[in-house]
């Protein structure tokens, strides 16, 4: 079972946690405040509809969305360049970022295609598709790209379990698409938490939900390792089925089927995607989005504090400065956005615990290559299972992220903060050292050309903190727990929270929850 602890965790990858299968319901989500901005009235430089705290995804999309709704928004970010962890950055040509090689929701009911299609954006602009190897017993599997592609090569590879493959994934489509229930996404074109449907869907649909979400409602009911034992006899295969889980540290048998389902199988069922030219790029257009109607995006300015009063958000304090709104969203962790921003005499005592004792999850050992070579041979991901180690030619999908006949390629493995904390900067230094040398003999067992590299950047747990404000570095949310989460909606009259330590990690999910503030925001109103 240890095998299905491990794993590497990415900014581009999966969410865990979607609203549908929540047992029980998260403290403090009976939040029914809504605040409606004056958008039609006139306002001074420094006041704003909307403020955005921190410029990852969620709130990048969350901005944007409102932009082009006619809010004013302004999005404030302490880097240099927005994107929080799939920011990146250029050396000698070679071109990086901090953590999405690999995204989904690119299909017709994905939220990134419906951000897309919301703002008029072109989707071959900037996502390509991925190919994948899998290898898992000192063997491979190579996924292509096309529609069931991997459900295709699983009943090639373990032909004698061809029957229950395909048992398997029709079951597992029949759940995906309970879970991105058609009437849902052409009101809304998100899958909305389940508190809400009562009031933003029909009435019918309410009324109607047990018998049309019966496969939905059934995985609910059954962990992921009871349902790979319904099906499966295979050992190998079930580790196959449980690739994805390494990203965000989930147990098969702690976690609803249905669960995994909603966090893992649009890569199964659609494939992943790269983003062209690094995510960065995606993320800049997003920006550039709100600067263009009528918002202000600041780069290098720390948020001092979000600033509340008894009537609720009141804007937010950044150095000297203060921007006035009657609405902000964090963008920024839920325990740096509660105990570290806002006044604590406005959070109650057991509000507070909450958060505190909200889990964190793994970080990573991420080392960025220069390859002096093309390495054209190999697909453009390799997820090895037998090592914990996950690897990505960057510059396979996307040729002007390298120089000419050379290759970016970015390697990890899971890291825990702990390993790091309270080191002395020799010790520091030799753990460093220590796991990058390990990591890049993995590394080279699956690219013997990676010997020729230069390793350009190491990317610790402590990296990542100081990238992304991630307490721990923590690249995913408590995801291996059975803790509850926070709600979108905080406590706090017009605060809400967009990053992915509310409902789950992954470009596709962050932006998920970007695009839900906006819609609650605007007051749910049909697209």
């Amino acid at each position: 079972m240890h095998r299905y602890l491990l794993g590497i965790l990415v900014c581009v990858a999966i969410i865990l946690g979607i609203w549908i299968f929540h047992s029980s319901p998260t403290p403090f989500q009976g939040t029914a405040w809504h605040v409606t901005p004056t958008v039609l009235n006139s306002k001074g430089e420094s006041e704003y509809d909307v403020i955005v705290v921190g410029g990852g995804f969620g709130g990048l999309s969350a901005g944007a969305f409102l932009a082009k709704n006619g809010y004013k928004v302004l999005l404030v970010d302490k880097n240099d360049e927005v994107g929080g962890l799939c920011s990146g950055y250029e050396k000698d040509g070679f071109h990086f970022d901090y953590g999405a090689e690999d995204i989904e929701g690119l299909w017709e009911r994905g939220s990134i295609r419906f951000l897309l299609d919301q703002l008029s954006l072109q989707q071959s602009t900037f996502f390509i598709p991925n190919t994948k190897r899998l290898i898992v017993d000192e063997s491979f599997i190579d996924i292509g790209t096309s529609q069931n592609a991997m459900e295709d090569a699983l009943a090639k590879k373990f032909s004698h379990q061809e029957k229950a493959i395909h048992e398997f994934f029709a079951k597992a489509k029949q759940v995906y698409f309970e879970i991105y229930d058609a009437d849902m996404i052409q009101e809304w074109g998100i899958v909305i938490p389940q508190e809400l449907t009562k009031d933003v869907m029909p009435k019918v649909w309410n009324d109607t939900y047990a018998v049309t979400h019966q496969n939905l409602l059934e995985w609910n009911e059954k962990s992921y390792q009871d349902v790979l034992d319904e099906y499966f006899t295979d050992l190998d295969l079930k580790r196959v089925l449980c690739n994805l889980l390494g990203y965000f540290g989930a147990v098969p048998a702690w976690t609803p089927a249905s669960k995994v389902v909603a966090s893992s199988f649009g890569y199964f069922l659609y494939g992943g995607y790269h983003a062209l030219h690094t995510p960065q790029y995606f993320a800049e257009s997003l920006a550039r989005y709100i600067t263009e109607r009528n918002g202000k995006v600041l780069s290098t300015t720390y948020v001092d504090e979000i600033l509340v009063n008894s009537a609720g958000v009141a804007g937010v304090r950044v150095a000297k400065k203060t921007y006035k709104a009657p609405i902000v969203i964090s963008n920024v962790n839920a325990k740096t956005t509660y105990l570290d921003l806002i006044d604590r005499k406005f959070l109650t005592p057991e509000f507070r615990s909450f958060i505190q004792q909200l889990p964190v999850g793994s970080s990573s050992i991420t080392l960025h290559l220069a390859v002096p070579e093309k390495l054209s041979n190999y697909p453009a991901l390799i997820h090895d299972k037998d090592n914990q180690t996950y690897l990505t030619i960057s510059s396979q999908d996307d040729s002007t992220l390298a120089p000419q006949g050379q290759s970016a390629v970015v390697l990890r493995t899971v890291a825990r903060f702990a390993d790091f904390f309270g080191l002395s900067k020799d010790e520091e230094t030799a753990l460093i050292k220590k796991r990058v040398d390990t990591l890049l003999v993995q590394g080279k067992a699956l690219i013997p050309e990676l010997a020729n590299g230069k390793v350009v950047k190491v990317m610790t747990p402590l990296s990542y903190g100081k990238l992304a404000n991630l307490p721990q570095g923590a690249l995913s949310w408590g995801e291996a727990s059975k803790a509850k989460k926070p709600y979108f909606k905080s406590p706090i009259v017009g605060l809400y929270l967009s990053s992915a330590s509310v409902e789950g990690s992954g470009v596709e999910f962050v932006i998920r929850n970007g695009i839900l503030c906006a819609q609650d925001i605007m007051g749910w109103k049909t697209n």
